[in-house]
């Protein structure tokens, strides 16, 4: 018999087999509209004191650029949850924006990031001049030539691929932002490395 869905769309799951028995009310087919897809952020419930009202997000897959989501521009904030998850202790974000290429994918997982809505005045470095060094954030000072400070830094709110500092470093300085393990490798064995870096 013909089965009419009340809205248009792409069938993006079939859950039913050909010639299969069905109960009433049980779901035979997923449709979506493809063109309109939401992104769901899992904000972790010790995140959760730093977001007044989510203005927007940032994310990527795999073998594509980065997309930005401004909530009023290119995106609508759906929902910001009430209530933490019982089980992942997390309270969903979520954003409505278009598709219109078809480029991604309802259920497709992405790491995001979701702007908080708050501003703040600190410096602030590319996140890969950061390093944990045994459970500490630590950046790589330049002094003079080719020697470098071991710093211990407190890290504040991350924007995009900048890591706010909010304390341990200065306006000013001059840190090591790609190879910044190398060096503190160095560091530990100077012998083995060459001379001029950081003791």
């Amino acid at each position: 018999m013909p089965l009419r869905a009340p809205l248009a769309g792409t069938v993006v799951e079939v859950r039913t087999a050909r010639g299969a028995a069905v109960d009433e009310g049980q779901a035979l087919v997923h449709i979506a509209d493809l063109g309109q897809l939401w992104l769901q952020a899992d904000i972790p419930e010790s995140d959760l004191g730093r977001v007044t009202q989510p203005v927007g997000a940032y994310f990527q897959v795999d073998g594509a650029a980065a997309t930005i989501l401004t909530a009023g521009h290119n995106a609508r904030l759906v929902a910001f949850g009430g209530l933490v998850d019982a089980q992942t202790r997390t309270a969903p974000a979520v954003f409505e924006f278009d598709n219109a290429d078809r480029a991604l994918r309802a259920g497709m997982r992405v790491a995001a990031r979701v702007f908080t809505g708050k501003v703040q005045r600190m410096p602030a470095v590319p996140a890969s001049a950061v390093i944990d060094d045994n459970g500490q954030s630590v950046v790589f000072v330049m002094k003079d030539g080719e020697a470098f400070e071991r710093r211990i830094v407190r890290t504040g709110t991350r924007d995009g691929d900048w890591l706010g500092i909010e304390g341990g470093l200065t306006v000013g300085e001059r840190v090591v932002t790609v190879g910044a393990y190398q060096v503190r490798l160095a560091a530990t064995a100077p012998a083995a490395m060459g001379h001029g870096h950081a003791h």
